[in-house]
């Protein structure tokens, strides 16, 4: 997963944890691979904190997102 502080997504270490943790949530509930549950996820936080400035409840919002996504189009290989 590439780092954040690259793609110019700052946090503080609360935000980072709570990401964090819901990335690993949706890994293992979908079956896909961390590191194409990281790259969406981070995608859509970048899409998302580029329009708002409350941020509280960003990791539900991605994940739910992100959810859809993998469902609409699942990788070639679940994770294991």
């Amino acid at each position: 997963m590439a780092d954040w502080l690259e793609r110019g997504i700052t946090l503080d270490e609360a935000e980072r944890k709570r990401h964090l943790a819901t990335i690993e949530r949706l890994t293992e509930q979908c079956g896909v691979p961390r590191t194409e549950v990281g790259r969406r996820y981070e995608a859509e936080l970048e899409r998302i904190l580029a329009s708002t400035r409350v941020r509280d409840f960003l990791p539900i919002l991605i994940a739910r997102k992100v959810r859809q996504d993998l469902r609409a189009f699942p990788t070639a290989e679940p994770a294991h």
